[in-house]
């Protein structure tokens, strides 16, 4: 899911708040917008491999440690046809959310001339969000099978990328 608005704060010239305030200060205060942006994803389905499954799969409380039942895997013998599924109903690797935001202010210059400063933040909640679990047939039956251990390659940590002065004409 995303979502996306834009916001013009209501100070300055033209606006709710301090609309006939000095231009000095209308500079400072008026003028400013803010762009936000959401993205929410669910945990998508695990991928088991060929293995004997005895047991409930699912575990109450999926996380980084274990997003599901680990005990209830063993190596399938070699040679043997596979009986279990590829992905169990409700097993879901992490999910994520994130947070983008840009902060704006235009200066108006003339009618058809102005300036605009912009400053863009990613991941502006800096969050940590897992990436899916070891789901190869070698690991299973080692503390390996069904662990996280790297952050999420669609999220990196905060970063305040882009500071620009654009003069539109």
């Amino acid at each position: 899911m995303t979502v996306a608005g834009t916001y013009d704060l209501p100070f300055g010239k033209g606006r709710r708040f301090l609309a006939g305030v000095h231009p000095l200060l209308n500079g400072v205060f008026g003028g400013w917008s803010t762009s936000n942006f959401f993205y929410g994803k669910s945990g998508e389905f695990l991928r088991f491999p060929t293995a004997v499954v005895d047991g409930d799969p699912s575990t109450g409380n999926p996380g980084p440690a274990a997003w599901f039942n680990q005990a209830a895997f063993k190596p399938q013998p070699a040679f043997t046809v596979r009986t279990n599924p590829y992905q169990y109903e409700g097993i879901t690797g992490p999910g994520y959310w994130n947070i983008d935001s840009t902060l704006a202010k235009e200066f108006v210059i003339t009618q058809s001339k102005r300036i605009e400063l912009k400053m863009e933040a990613y991941n502006l909640t800096n969050s940590f969000w897992w990436g899916n679990p070891n789901m190869t047939a070698g690991a299973i039956g080692t503390p390996q099978f069904d662990r996280s251990f790297v952050r999420s390659p669609e999220v990196r940590g905060r970063e305040f990328q882009q500071y620009s002065m654009t003069f539109i004409f």
